[in-house]
């Protein structure tokens, strides 16, 4: 999939990603210097499955600089922020393997070089984050997500409840629910 930036209040387009991959963006941000930081994840580009991609535009839309980051999973930036000593916090998802996700927020210096990362899971099943700030204290607000399996005792209720729909759909859904628990190692 190729990405199209536009600059809407001036006029040019920039075309970035490679042709027929799952190459997407999740955040653009206005830098000091008049350009932009764009973060997101790319298959194209990627050492691995999926990267983390972050680039720099000039106030052209002339790419500065490119960078991937992540391991062989799916990794993604999600959010990203220039900081006050230049360079770029950067909120997303890196996977381990086995269906296991966490919170990673990573930093960047002013030429995307990788200066540290912090991975966070949370939830019974791993977690994902949507968006970071650096705060005026200079430290980071990071707003994750957490995915948890439900518990042995939702679960029958979901099976009795299933049974008492009359509607098909209904009882196909909370059946769907439970066989999803069951095929990600979970029993009854």
């Amino acid at each position: 999939m190729k990405i199209i930036v536009t600059n809407v209040c001036d006029t040019w387009d920039k075309v970035f990603g490679g042709s027929g991959s799952n190459d997407v963006i999740f955040s653009i941000q206005q830098t000091a210097d008049l350009g932009y930081i764009v973060a997101g994840g790319t298959e194209s580009k990627s050492a691995g499955y999926y990267d983390a991609w972050v680039f720099k535009l000039d106030f052209k839309g002339e790419l500065e600089w490119e960078k991937t980051f992540g391991g062989s999973e799916f990794d993604e930036a999600i959010s990203i922020q220039q900081t006050t000593d230049s360079g770029y916090i950067v909120a997303g998802t890196y996977s381990k393997g086995a269906g296991q996700f966490y919170s990673w927020v990573f930093k960047l210096d002013s030429d995307g070089v990788f200066v540290w990362q912090k991975n966070y899971f949370s939830g019974t099943s791993g977690s994902e984050s949507h968006s970071i700030q650096q705060t005026t204290d200079v430290g980071y607000i990071l707003a994750t997500i957490g995915y948890s399996n439900p518990s042995l005792e939702t679960l029958k209720m979901i099976l009795q409840e299933s049974e008492k729909k009359e509607d098909l759909k209904e009882r196909v859904l909370f059946k769907e629910i439970l066989f999803n628990y069951l095929a990600s190692g979970g029993s009854v």
